[in-house]
């Protein structure tokens, strides 16, 4: 799916993390080897999620929105990339539609062999977790098409996860929730977090965008 306006890919080598700091932070993420999709966690003040994909497929990139472009964040190996509160962003083929939250977060990519392993770390203090807000803006045009605010803090967790695949499902129930009324394009259906709750039509956009 096409980004609206320009898309700029950022080189910046401070986004670099030298390995040993990255391996350390993986250790948060004790996985089996092989391909997986893990499940949110928490952990203290911290929502921790991690996967691990084929290094050949589709890449899992961070994408924010500006004013006038989406800045796209992505490594050939290893990336540690702050999300910071506010910052409209979504990440490719993880969660369909863009998110704003009140709580930074932190994308981590570690290659391992013939895999890739991604980290998301999220919050780490206390006073957030309180408020989040999902958007979908049209491919073509960069109009806004829909949004819901999600109240994280009465949620918790286990609330946010399904209550964003509450808000999926009804941006997906309707063709014309999906229309721009800028332009008349229709926006694709979207996805949750779990490759597992996907329908047909959810499983094709994950694999699309």
């Amino acid at each position: 799916m096409r980004a609206p306006f320009g898309k700029l890919t950022m080189t910046d080598d401070r986004m670099t993390i030298p390995e040993p700091v990255l391996h350390h932070s993986l250790e948060l993420f004790p996985q089996a080897g092989g391909i997986h999709f893990g499940e949110w966690k928490e952990a203290g003040l911290y929502w921790l999620w991690s996967g691990a994909m084929l290094a050949g497929d589709p890449p899992r990139v961070v994408l924010e929105r500006s004013e006038k472009d989406v800045i796209e964040y992505r490594a050939e190996r290893y990336l540690a990339q702050p999300i910071l509160a506010g910052k409209i962003h979504h990440i490719n083929h993880l969660f369909g539609y863009w998110q704003e939250s009140d709580a930074d977060r932190i994308w981590l990519q570690i290659p391992r062999g013939e895999t890739v392993v991604h980290a998301l770390i999220w919050g780490g203090k206390s006073g957030v977790h309180k408020q989040d807000r999902l958007l979908w803006f049209c491919p073509k045009c960069g109009e806004r098409i829909a949004d819901r605010l999600l109240d994280t803090g009465k949620l918790g967790m286990e609330g946010f996860i399904a209550e964003q695949l509450a808000a999926v499902r009804q941006f997906n129930s309707d063709a014309e929730r999906r229309k721009c009324k800028s332009c008349g394009f229709v926006h694709p259906e979207a996805y949750a977090y779990y490759p597992r709750d996907d329908t047909a039509a959810e499983k094709a956009s994950r694999e699309r965008w």
